[in-house]
């Protein structure tokens, strides 16, 4: 909700980019974002990034639990359906000038190895990457967050930091 780009726009970057696909929260983060940074180069998109080129992806979230949201059919009362345009990650980069030595903060709600294996050249741009991964079933697999790592290790990248689900990785 703005607050993880609060504290990149903390740090000083030239320009940041924030894909966030729900739509409450997109139209809240901007406004903590303004309220925090209100000169920064500084663009949200109210977009979902996925591994493959489709026009909307389809997820459910609930307001009352904000770290719900999940790309499979959940069953979980006030969890709502939201469809939002999607962008591949290498349309992203293309779309807004992403170049070697950017950053990538990504909560893909589920699509994270349908990310790692279907954009990996995109991956290959970033020094950096933060992102949490979500336990459960990708590629017709159950997937774990060791899996995640060990796709980005073989990206080149190392593993700096662990909290829970999210895990930050460099060059």
């Amino acid at each position: 909700m703005g607050v993880v780009s609060s504290v990149i726009l903390g740090c000083g970057p030239r320009r940041l980019v924030s894909y966030e696909a729900v739509p409450e929260l997109a139209a809240i983060g901007r406004q903590i974002v303004a309220l925090n940074h209100p000169s920064a180069d500084y663009l949200s998109v109210n977009r979902a990034i996925c591994g493959e080129d489709t026009a909307e992806v389809v997820f459910y979230w609930s307001f009352e639990l904000p770290l719900s949201g999940s790309t499979s059919d959940l069953s979980i009362a006030g969890m709502k359906e939201v469809r939002v345009p999607a962008d591949t990650l290498a349309h992203a980069c293309e779309r807004h000038g992403f170049r070697p030595g950017a950053w990538l903060v990504c909560d893909v709600e589920g699509m994270e190895w349908d990310l790692l294996q279907k954009q990996a050249d995109a991956l290959r741009i970033f020094d950096g990457i933060i992102i949490e991964c979500h336990t459960g079933t990708f590629g017709g697999r159950n997937r774990q967050q060791a899996e995640v790592e060990s796709e980005l290790a073989a990206l080149g990248f190392r593993l700096r930091q662990r909290i829970g689900p999210v895990i930050c990785m460099t060059r």
